[in-house]
């Protein structure tokens, strides 16, 4: 990461300014999906997603974040999600996923681009990414210089062949999902 997170902070802001509902109709989870949470930070959005999927591989590096999950996973039990410590720059050997969900976390990661083929050659065919971003705006989240635009993150997607498919615009942030062109 590029600066010192904050968990205590970033739960006051998600409950105060990311409608749950809002994720929710962006990410659309289904029964069936198969979802790769990355930078899943306390495991907030995983255990929601965990209640409603087949399947949530929780994926965080930090060893702090991880200790936040389990304490949140024993208030609420699933039997469903793995936890992957990798890092994704340099290994996550998880496939056969439809769905990957960034919370305010795609920003940080310094091997996009590479993490989005790698994400494509191991996923099933219909690959959606679902992304909650701060706008460059907003006067709450990380250093203005590591944020990404809503039209910088089109391009990015565009141009590893995914499409648009639904956005949500809040105070702060915006929701994106994109989806793979057919």
């Amino acid at each position: 990461m590029h600066y010192n997170f904050n968990y205590e902070r970033a739960l006051e802001f998600r409950e105060k300014y990311i409608p749950l509902p809002d994720v929710l109709e962006v990410a659309s989870p289904l029964p069936e999906d198969i979802l790769v949470d990355i930078g899943a930070g306390d495991g907030f959005y995983s255990i929601i997603f965990a209640e409603r999927v087949k399947k949530v591989y929780y994926v965080d590096p930090s060893e702090t974040a991880r200790e936040l999950l389990k304490k949140n996973i024993g208030k609420n039990p699933v039997s469903n999600l793995t936890v992957v410590s990798d890092d994704v720059c340099e290994n996550m050997d998880i496939a056969g996923y439809n769905k990957v969900f960034f919370s305010n976390s795609f920003h940080d990661i310094i091997c996009r681009e590479d993490l989005i083929d790698r994400l494509k050659k191991n996923s099933s065919e219909n690959l959606e990414v679902i992304l909650t971003e701060f706008k460059l705006e907003s006067e709450i989240g990380p250093p203005v210089e590591i944020r990404i635009d809503q039209e910088h993150l089109d391009r990015i997607f565009s141009s590893k062949g995914f499409k648009l498919m639904k956005r949500i615009e809040l105070r702060y942030h915006y929701i994106s999902r994109f989806g793979l062109k057919s």
